[in-house]
């Protein structure tokens, strides 16, 4: 478990969120604009990292899942079929995400009391997830560039409705050892996301509010 009067010595995660004025100069366009709904996950799992309790390490673990799976379904995985699209990009998000998720693994281990992550220190496995996140974000940030400079809006539309949705049903926990593209992905990607949440019943975890509780409003 997560004790609350432990406060690790490493500072929180890096985790810089993603604003549109990152990448775009104009104010953010709501629902419909990739880097606000994107931003707006990360200040929400910013907002769970800094909690000291066991629910606030859970929450902050079951959003960051599901955004670095939404991210592959999504994002990443429909550019990788557009021709000019930039390849890699697109693996350097992959694979750092791929690593963080070993690290919410730890973490979630940690939480949990499991043997395999106990020997691990707490403060180790924060470092860990800050500086992969840290690197992640900014592979994504370089992305989220691309996509905003090179795609047209209705384009740009359909990723962040997708982005949404996989949001909304994905996963919510991490699963480093899983597929990463083709239909064995797909299937992984719909059967972590029932999975996790039968298992999160079974657990007692807390359940995160909707997407909609924290993206910006709009349509889905």
């Amino acid at each position: 478990m997560l004790p609350t009067e432990h406060q690790p010595s490493q500072a929180l995660p890096e985790l810089h969120p993603v604003t549109t004025t990152d990448v775009h100069d104009r104010p953010p366009g709501g629902a419909r604009d990739l880097p606000a709904v994107i931003g707006a996950t990360h200040r929400a799992v910013l907002s769970d990292l800094a909690g000291a309790t066991a629910e606030s390490g859970y929450l902050a673990i079951a959003r960051l899942s599901g955004h670095l799976a939404a991210m592959r379904r999504s994002v990443c995985s429909p550019l990788r079929k557009r021709p000019g699209s930039p390849q890699d990009l697109i693996a350097r998000c992959c694979t750092q995400g791929r690593a963080a998720e070993w690290s919410l693994w730890l973490l979630q281990g940690r939480i949990a009391g499991d043997m395999l992550a106990s020997s691990v220190s707490l403060d180790s496995v924060y470092a860990l997830l800050g500086q992969q996140l840290t690197d992640y974000t900014a592979g994504e940030r370089a992305l989220l560039a691309w996509i905003e400079g090179e795609l047209p809006a209705a384009d740009r539309e359909r990723l962040a409705a997708g982005y949404r949705r996989c949001l909304t049903h994905g996963p919510t926990r991490p699963h480093p050892r899983g597929p990463r593209t083709g239909s064995g992905f797909r299937m992984a990607f719909a059967f972590h996301s029932f999975w996790d949440r039968v298992m999160d019943g079974a657990d007692g975890r807390p359940r995160l509010a909707p997407p909609t509780a924290w993206l910006p409003g709009g349509p889905p």
